[in-house]
């Protein structure tokens, strides 16, 4: 997938990487619905083990802290990502790439950047390792946030 991505990228840029891509992506689909439709069903009932994500009957249901939970990971890590998709269109830019592939890359990779902070923050057992976690993740966009705001 990297070798193609690669060779998508050096023939055509953006829109080689793109088409790469799709075609990269509609084989694996392909591919998982053949083995899909070829496996056997199983023979096991699913498991009705609980997880956790609604409180027992009687126990609070602590709205406060899972709109807190959702800030945090819907918007906030959104944010960051966006800020370090800005940040990293500024360094392509820097590197000399042309505007239409830097911006297009950029945003390619914002909604991997918010997944891994996503992940990250909600792996964390505290409120405040996820605040560690979310300002971490900040630093790289403060730089090209700042020269944005000089000039």
């Amino acid at each position: 997938m990297l070798g193609g991505a690669t060779c998508g990228w050096l023939a055509s840029g953006a829109w080689g990487m793109a088409i790469t891509s799709l075609l990269t992506m509609t084989t694996a689909c392909t591919l998982l619905a053949v083995a899909a439709w070829g496996s056997a069903p199983s023979k096991l009932k699913a498991s009705n083990r609980r997880v956790g994500l609604l409180p027992e009957a009687g126990e609070p249901l602590r709205i406060g802290r899972r709109v807190i939970t959702f800030g945090l990971v819907g918007l906030v890590a959104a944010a960051i990502g966006l800020g370090m998709a800005v940040a990293l269109s500024a360094l392509l830019l820097l590197a000399g790439m042309h505007e239409a592939n830097a911006y297009a890359l950029a945003l390619q990779l914002m909604p991997v950047m918010w997944a891994a902070i996503a992940f990250a923050v909600l792996m964390q057992p505290s409120r405040r390792g996820q605040i560690k976690v979310l300002a971490i993740a900040s630093l790289p966009a403060w730089p090209a946030l700042l020269a944005g705001a000089v000039s």
